[in-house]
């Protein structure tokens, strides 16, 4: 599934803010950064032959002014949550989305993390 992130990127509203696929640039840089982690181990789907693998999507947006930020995890959330396509079977949100803060740069810093389930093939 290492295209998965890709097609988030691809389903995702027009973000004026650079999207990066992996962890977000060290750097100072505003942006929206998409990550995806294991999660559970693959499991039968309904007693059906198909498998499903469920990984985590973790999505950090970093940007200068926080109602921005807001708005942008704002859409992202309306745009993924409960999402289902051909791609994924489901998209949920974890939670809700966390401000972290403002780290040594100034910048506001927020996460949101999604539980997705795709079916293997």
């Amino acid at each position: 599934m290492s295209t998965l992130c890709e097609h988030i990127v691809n389903v995702l509203p027009e973000l004026t803010k650079p999207v990066f696929v992996g962890d977000m640039p060290s750097v100072s840089t505003e942006g929206v950064a998409i990550s995806q982690y294991d999660g559970n181990a693959n499991t039968e789907y309904l007693g059906m032959s198909t498998t499903v693998f469920a990984p985590i999507i973790k999505v950090y947006v970093r940007t200068i002014d926080y109602r921005e930020g807001d708005s942008i995890v704002q859409q992202i959330k309306g745009t993924l949550h409960r999402r289902v396509d051909d791609v994924m079977m489901s998209c949920l949100l974890v939670g809700s989305p966390m401000y972290l803060g403002r780290g040594p740069e100034k910048l506001h810093e927020f996460q949101l993390t999604f539980n997705i389930s795709v079916e293997e093939g």
